[in-house]
């Protein structure tokens, strides 16, 4: 085939607009949704994988996790920052994603005071930085994994939570009031945290109605693990029901 022909295929093939972008919404100008770039190596057009392919699997990641509602609605510019202790949380929050030591987040304390909201803002960022990121809801997610905790299923799923790059576990260990968690509560948080603690690579963030010091009574190994890898990144908020915005109205 001539070049001036190759040249002419590869031009069309380009050109043509796919459909990707129906399925998760994003929009490449690139390979105008097609996923694919295709160019002339020797005699032959080929093709390779557009960048916005770990885009649209990130994209997934937040889909299939419950996350990209939470993304609309919690972000920096609408948390709530009225009280210092308020700014402090955020300008906590915010120095994390720019910091390059410290792999874990951990915020605790007072039920309504925002945990959720500056979580899910800095996972907002995380995931313009291109990370790939996953949303844990622990009553719900921790609950499922029980469920199959004797079977192959367990496995699969439970690598998908240490795996990813980022991993914000929302609600961690929360358990009916006048109750504990359980040793299959403990065994999940166990399995997820003990592999990426150890992986310099890997972020997490973690939310919780317990403060650390609450958790270091229910489980030393673990809280302590998450003291030394979060550093200066641990935030305690104090049980106070003025703290709790939902009660604000």
């Amino acid at each position: 085939m001539s070049n001036e022909r190759l040249e002419l295929q590869c031009k069309l093939l380009n050109e043509t607009v796919g459909k990707r972008n129906l399925y998760d919404g994003y929009n490449c100008e690139k390979c105008k949704n097609k996923g694919q770039i295709f160019y002339i190596r020797g005699q032959e057009v080929v093709a390779r994988l557009c960048s916005c392919t770990s885009t649209r699997k990130n994209i997934a990641l937040v889909n299939k996790s419950g996350l990209k509602e939470l993304l609309e609605k919690k972000r920096f510019d609408n948390f709530l920052e009225t009280e210092n202790w308020q700014r402090a949380i955020k300008e906590r929050a915010k120095l994390f994603i720019d910091n390059g030591e410290y792999k874990t987040f951990f915020i605790g304390g007072q039920c309504g005071s925002g945990k959720t909201h500056v979580c899910v803002a800095m996972c907002g960022e995380l995931l313009k930085k291109g990370a790939p990121t996953l949303y844990m809801l622990w009553t719900r997610d921790a609950r499922a994994l029980k469920a199959v905790s004797m079977e192959r299923e367990f496995y699969e799923r439970i690598q998908e939570y240490i795996n990813v790059r980022v991993l914000y576990i929302d609600d961690f260990l929360k358990v009916m009031k006048g109750t504990s968690p359980t040793p299959a509560d403990m065994n999940i948080a166990f399995e997820i945290l003990n592999s990426r603690l150890l992986d310099p690579e890997k972020i997490t963030v973690i939310s919780s109605e317990f403060t650390i010091d609450e958790l270091l009574k229910i489980d030393e190994g673990t809280a302590s693990r998450i003291c030394e890898n979060a550093g200066p990144f641990v935030i305690n908020i104090g049980k106070c029901v003025e703290k709790n915005r939902r009660m604000k109205g």
